[in-house]
Order: structure tokens, then sequence, then C-alpha cells
């Protein structure tokens, strides 16, 4: 099993945030089908610095392991479809362009950025 951060997501905390749904499946998968060697890192908070300062942002799971790297992984529940070379989601029916994959883009430069060199990132 997986090991992950936090260790466990409790019951009142599931029922309480319905919107989080889609991740929490995620999450329940997650721990349950990758081996020993993984690490998930879920909802963390991470510094994005561009041109006007540092933002605040957030990964919905980082997954790493030892030999086969890093990914950032953002979970939208709905389905997700590609037109045009525009992104959309699909909640509750309404055709909208996220911007999780923007979300995703930031996340994934920034972590591999402070990761990158790093002797024993996993300990």
């Amino acid at each position: 099993m997986a090991r992950m951060y936090p260790q466990w997501i409790s019951k009142s905390e599931r029922e309480n945030n319905p919107g989080r749904r889609a991740e929490y499946l995620v999450y329940d998968r997650l721990a349950e089908q990758l081996g020993d060697d993984w690490l998930v890192l879920y909802s963390q908070a991470i510094k994005w610095t561009h041109d006007h300062g540092v933002s605040d942002r957030e990964a919905d799971f980082i997954v790493a392991h030892p030999k086969l790297g890093v990914v950032m992984v953002e979970v939208k529940g709905g389905s997700i479809e590609r037109k045009g070379g525009q992104w959309y989601s699909t909640p509750l029916g309404q055709l909208d362009r996220p911007k999780a994959h923007q979300k995703r883009i930031f996340s994934k430069w920034i972590t591999l950025s402070s990761w990158a060199g790093q002797p024993n990132w996993m300990n």
C-alpha cells in the first residue's frame, strides 16, 4: 500500500464535502492499488512564483516513486473533452472552459523544480 498523506480521510469529512467525491474516490484507489514504494500527497498547498509575485495553489495529488518519478494529478468530477484546441469540463451538464489544465502545469513545474537535484527526496 502506498504511503498516503494524510493517512486517512474521515467519514465525516467525506460526508461534509460532497464536491470532493471524485477526489476521495481517486484517493481510495491510489491507496489500494499502489505498492509500498509510492508516496501520495493529497490536497497539497504549493507556492507558484511568477512575474507578478507568488501565488498560493493546490495540487489535488502529487504521486511519487523513487525510480519512476513524480506526477501531479488534477481530479475533476463530470466529464472533460477537447474541442477546437480548447479543454472543456461539463460539471452539472454545463460546458465551461476549465482552469484545471493551467493549474496542472503550474503545479508540475513548481514541484519538479523544488525537488530537482534533491537526494533522498522520498525519505
